[in-house]
């Protein structure tokens, strides 16, 4: 039994949440930690100090996923961090966004090649575009906060309305509909 240092615990936590790789670091621990039996590994030189989280996850798994998770509430305190998660989760959005189109047109139309899916997905981001700045065009004189609102309740819509005409194109091939 290892016994890891609150001050240890705490260095690591302060490099993790400044990381501009902070999601990579996440990821390689926990997969770390999962393949720990065949294959033990340590972060070296000066990543060195996020091995007492590796301790901790080896001691136990559920504290070390409650500190990751302190973790991301540290980071999101920080105005830069703050920033590059808000632009990551909002390109994570966008792809899965245009992955749900895609998977709508295929089952409507079938299997379409790598081509044949960049084009599309260049199309319908425009008429998303397009569709986005008449929904705020219809709604003037708004402040940023309102504006922001407004645009969320869009992609919303957008999201809710996909994975509703998913859902039926699925059942209307199981012949359900």
């Amino acid at each position: 039994m290892v016994t890891v240092s609150k001050a240890r615990v705490e260095k690591a936590l302060d490099l993790l949440i400044t990381s501009d790789r902070y999601a990579k670091l996440v990821n390689e621990m926990t997969r770390m930690l999962e393949e720990w039996d065949r294959y033990p590994m340590r972060f070296e030189r000066e990543l060195s100090p996020l091995n007492a989280l590796l301790d901790v996850g080896l001691e136990s798994r559920t504290v070390f996923e409650k500190l990751i998770k302190y973790s991301l509430s540290l980071r999101r305190q920080l105005p830069k961090q703050r920033r590059q998660d808000y632009q990551r989760e909002l390109m994570s959005e966008r792809r899965a966004r245009v992955a749900m189109a895609i998977d709508l047109e295929e089952l409507r139309h079938g299997k379409m090649s790598s081509e044949d899916k960049v084009k599309f997905a260049k199309a319908i981001q425009g008429r998303w575009a397009e569709s986005r700045k008449k929904f705020l065009e219809s709604h003037p004189n708004l402040s940023w906060a309102e504006r922001n609102d407004k645009t969320r309740s869009f992609w919303s819509s957008v999201d809710a309305k996909l994975k509703a005409n998913i859902e039926f194109e699925r059942k209307k091939k199981r012949g359900l509909t």
